[in-house]
C-alpha cells in the first residue's frame, strides 16, 4: 500500500461545503415536540462519510464517521513523537559513535624490509613504519583489500626481482593483519544491524512527524481512534527496513556506484530514506516478490 492508502492527511473524508447541516432530530418548531423523519439528504450516503452529515465534534465517536482528536490527544501525541525521536536519536549517536570505535581501532604486525625495498602507496588506512618495523591498518580486511595490500610488494619496472622470502614473509604479514581485523566481525556485523535498523526508524519518525502536523493543525482532521496502529506499527516496519538495507549491503546486493564510498556513513543515508519512504520502498518490494515469484493466486 502507497501513502496515499496509508497516509492519514490522504485516506480521512473532509466536509466538502463546510456547512453546518440540520442535525437529525431536531425539533422543529411547526410540528411540535416530534422529530420530523430524516429523509435520503439527511441520512447521507455511507459510501460518501462526508455528505449529508456535518464533522462530529472532537472526542465525541460516531461510528461511521470521523472521530477527530481532542486538543488534548494532539499535544499528548506531539509530545510523545518529540520525545520518541529524541530517545531514539540519542541511541542512533551512541550505536554509531561505538561501530566508529570499532572499525577505528589499529591493528599492527611485526615485518622488517631491507632498506632498498619499499611498498607502492596504498590504502589511507594501510602504514608500514620502516623505524618501528611493523605493518599497521584500521578497519576489517576483506579478501580484495588482501590481495590489494599483498600486490603493493609486488614487482614492477623500477624492482624487477624481489627476494621470494621476503615475498613470503610480507604475504604472512598480511595474512596475519587480515585473521586480526577479522577477529570482531560478528559484533561490527551486530552494530551494522542495529544502527541500520534505527535510522530506518528515524526517517519513519521523521515522516510520522511531517504527516501528524498536516493532519492534526493544517487540515484539523486527526482521527487517533482510527489510525493508532498505524502510527505504532510503522516504525517496526521503518526498523526492519534499515536492518533489509544493512543485508543487502553486506550481500553486496546493493552497492554504492563510487568505489570510494567506504565506512557505514553512504549507506546508513539509504536506511534513513528507506524508513522514510516506508510505503514507497514496500510498493517496490511488492513489484520485486511478483517479478521474481510471480504473483500470489489467493
Amino acid at each position: 500500500m502507497t501513502d496515499e492508502n496509508h497516509d492519514l492527511e490522504e485516506r480521512l473524508p473532509a466536509d466538502d461545503d463546510g456547512e453546518e447541516d440540520d442535525a437529525p432530530g431536531k425539533p422543529n418548531p411547526a410540528e411540535g415536540d416530534r422529530a420530523p423523519a430524516a429523509g435520503p439528504a439527511e441520512k447521507g450516503d455511507p459510501a460518501k462519510p462526508g455528505a449529508g452529515a456535518k464533522p462530529p465534534p472532537p472526542g465525541k465517536p460516531v461510528p461511521g464517521l470521523v472521530q477527530l482528536a481532542t486538543t488534548g490527544q494532539k499535544i499528548f501525541w506531539a509530545i510523545l513523537l518529540i520525545l520518541s525521536t529524541i530517545i531514539l536519536g540519542v541511541v542512533w549517536f551512541q550505536n554509531f559513535e561505538v561501530l566508529q570505535k570499532m572499525l577505528d581501532v589499529e591493528l599492527t604486525v611485526s615485518w622488517e624490509a631491507p632498506e632498498t625495498v619499499a611498498l607502492k602507496p596504498g590504502p589511507t588506512d594501510f602504514l608500514f613504519d620502516r623505524a618501528a618495523k611493523t605493518l599497521r591498518c584500521k578497519g576489517p580486511i576483506d579478501s580484495k583489500l588482501k590481495a590489494d595490500l599483498v600486490a603493493l610488494l609486488a614487482p614492477d619496472k623500477d624492482v624487477p626481482a624481489i627476494d621470494q622470502k621476503l615475498m613470503a614473509s610480507y604475504s604472512d604479514a598480511i595474512g596475519q593483519l587480515a585473521y586480526q581485523s577479522n577477529a570482531g566481525s560478528t559484533g561490527i556485523f551486530l552494530t551494522l544491524l542495529s544502527l541500520g535498523g534505527i535510522s530506518g526508524l528515524l526517517g519513519v519518525q521523521l515522516r510520522s512527524m511531517v504527516n501528524f502536523v498536516g493532519v492534526a493543525c493544517f487540515k484539523n482532521e486527526l482521527d487517533i481512534v482510527r489510525w493508532w496502529p498505524w502510527y505504532f506499527l510503522r516504525p517496526l516496519i521503518g526498523f526492519f527496513l534499515g536492518v533489509l538495507i544493512v543485508i543487502l549491503v553486506k550481500a553486496e546486493l546493493f552497492t554504492a556506484s563510487d568505489k570510494s564510498a567506504t565506512g557505514s556513513v553512504w549507506w546508513v543515508g539509504i536506511a534513513f530514506f528507506a524508513g522514510f519512504g516506508a510505503s514507497e520502498f514496500t510498493d517496490r518490494l511488492r513489484l520485486l516478490a511478483q517479478t521474481l515469484f510471480g504473483k500470489s493466486t489467493q
